[in-house]
């Protein structure tokens, strides 16, 4: 990793009222580099099948309910290389405050989707929608007619859509307002003080988005797997081509 790296990951919970056994199935690393200027989104798929240090091999997604975020910190370490500085937890109802706090986000929905959300059919049509927190939460989930990896992409849409919204209404000088606003809504060991150094960043990515990149790990890095004993499916990572790739990614 560059100096001055700093890397958080979100984790993002289905626990709501009345659901138990509740997974991570939003794992995404946000890499934050200072001294180049730049960002990067690395998202994990709650599939990839990975020894969990201290517990097992399984799912990556079930590390967060057995140990925690500690736990999953852990597992992307020791099975991608990747250190861990900070984490942010945010659950359903935590996620749909927050983007209705903003008052809605903008996302561009490039081919017409119609999916179901909580079993009830959902529309997002073709070119700029403005989504409330339940309607953002929907098309971040939509999987049935998508795939994983695609979904992990329009997380990470919904991501800088957050980061744009924030700007347009508040901008960077009211982020001490904004921390004590959402800080209750989510989980997290980051303090006021760990996002003071990143403020100015912030105002350089605000200027220039390109330099935000988003990654994710698919079929090039991992492969389709079924676990003999269970008859799972998993995603089995190809050690040589995510080692490759992760070095390319984060190298100086």
């Amino acid at each position: 990793m560059p100096e001055g790296v700093v890397n958080i990951l979100i984790l993002g919970s289905d626990t709501r009222p009345g659901f138990y056994g509740s997974r991570t199935d939003t794992v995404m690393i946000l890499s934050l580099d200072p001294n180049a200027g730049r960002a990067r989104m690395l998202s994990i798929p709650r599939d990839l099948y990975v020894y969990l240090p201290g517990w097992k091999v399984n799912r990556i997604n079930t590390a967060d309910q057995h140990g925690g975020p500690e736990l999953v910190a852990m597992a992307i370490y020791y099975n991608l290389g990747i250190e861990v500085h900070h984490w942010v937890r945010v659950s359903f109802n935590g996620f749909i405050t927050a983007v209705n706090a903003l008052g809605g986000i903008d996302v561009y929905v490039e081919r017409t989707i119609v999916d179901e959300c909580d079993e009830q059919p959902v529309r997002f049509p073709a070119g700029w929608n403005h989504l409330n927190g339940y309607r953002a939460l929907c098309y971040a989930r939509v999987r049935k007619t998508s795939s994983d990896f695609d979904r992990a992409r329009r997380q990470q849409q919904v991501l800088r859509a957050i980061f744009d919204r924030v700007l347009t209404l508040h901008g960077l000088s009211k982020v001490p307002e904004l921390y004590s606003q959402f800080s209750n809504l989510v989980e997290t060991d980051m303090r006021f003080g760990d996002l003071v150094p990143l403020i100015p960043l912030g105002t350089q990515l605000a200027s220039d988005p390109s330099r935000i990149e988003g990654h994710v790990i698919d079929t090039s890095l991992a492969e389709i797997w079924r676990v003999p004993k269970s008859g799972a499916w998993v995603l089995l990572p190809k050690r040589e081509e995510l080692r490759s790739f992760l070095m390319d990614l984060f190298s100086p």
